[in-house]
């Protein structure tokens, strides 16, 4: 019980474990700014071992 209610995507966000819930079909538009991001300034990119990953939470 306790981990379904933890587990759902508005508890990760007040807790402060993810950045934004968006809806998948969103996840596009995050992608594309963040690969746009990355090709005007590529040296401020975080190292790919520290990124973080999207991640889908059925909810």
């Amino acid at each position: 019980q306790e981990y379904v209610a933890k587990s759902r995507p508005a508890y990760c966000a007040k807790t402060g474990m993810v950045d934004e819930v968006v809806a998948f079909k969103d996840m596009r538009k995050y992608l594309v700014a963040f690969a746009n991001c990355c090709y005007q300034n590529p040296v401020s990119i975080t190292p790919q071992h520290q990124m973080i990953l999207p991640r889908i939470i059925k909810g």
